[in-house]
């Protein structure tokens, strides 16, 4: 009986051993809370032509920048892996690539990469580092080149793609496209209100611009009603109006579109492209 105990014994132990590294593994992941400091990065920036992304992810930040020429048919895709060096409050990479694409005008968003010019860990002098200004802007000061020189990037905020009503809220749909080529350098805006199917709903096309300040998208623009006649053919009506909107980015992800009740807008996942 005695070994029989033993037994078991021995064999929850060893079940034990066998889990507690995962748990250890699990604690660590989620033991890596991003630095306060850190925090003021982790949005979208943009200067003309460029895109700036900083993603906080696990332990570090994922710094992505698309840099395209339209007219010219190509562009310059960077990638780094960043730490939050609290002494410089910057972001400071630990590796980097650079990799060019050509793209079709007609369809830019199908895109036809070169060999990477570089995919490697950052060497001594080779760092590349993004600080913030005493204006808000940010500066990438490019350790491998003179990318980012004398560029300042303005917070654009997070709402780029496509996003639908959370369930059981009045039916709405928005689509966020960035816009920021030549003199447009705004979100365009297409909102829908109400169902497509339903005998009555609106369409909106907006001009977004982000401010800095109250963090809210405001967008300015005309709005068309949809209606079915008789014979149930939809028939558009354009009102004639200039029409206001106001979004703005939730602690959750979502966005909240600050209508009467206010709507929280979630990814649409089937519409991002």
């Amino acid at each position: 009986m005695m070994k029989r105990m033993l037994s078991m014994l021995l064999a929850v132990l060893m079940a034990l051993a066998l889990t507690c590294p995962v748990v250890a593994e699990e604690e660590d992941f989620e033991s890596f809370p991003q630095p306060e400091g850190g925090k003021k990065f982790d949005t979208t920036w943009a200067v003309q032509n460029t895109v700036l992304k900083v993603d906080y992810e696990e332990a570090g930040y994922r710094v992505s920048i698309v840099s395209d020429e339209p007219e010219e048919g190509k562009g310059t895709e960077y990638s780094y892996n960043c730490f939050y060096a609290e002494d410089r409050d910057a972001l400071v990479s630990t590796d980097s690539s650079k990799q060019t694409f050509t793209f079709d005008p007609a369809d830019p968003d199908n895109r036809v990469y070169a060999d990477a010019e570089y995919d490697d860990p950052d060497e001594e002098g080779q760092e590349t580092v993004f600080t913030i200004n005493e204006k808000g802007r940010l500066l990438w000061q490019d350790g491998r080149g003179n990318e980012g020189q004398d560029l300042e990037f303005v917070n654009i905020g997070r709402f780029a793609g496509a996003w639908k009503n959370a369930e059981g809220e009045e039916t709405v749909y928005a689509e966020f496209t960035w816009d920021g080529h030549d003199d447009r350098f705004y979100y365009d805006v297409f909102l829908q209100r109400g169902d497509t199917g339903a005998d009555t709903y609106a369409v909106f096309h907006l001009t977004g611009i982000y401010n800095e300040e109250t963090r809210k998208l405001e967008c300015t623009g005309t709005a068309e009603v949809h209606t079915k006649n008789e014979q149930g053919e939809d028939v558009m009506t354009e009102d004639g109006e200039t029409h206001e909107a106001f979004f703005s980015l939730m602690e959750n992800g979502s966005i909240l579109f600050e209508a009467a009740n206010g709507i929280e807008l979630v990814p649409d996942f089937d519409n991002q492209g």
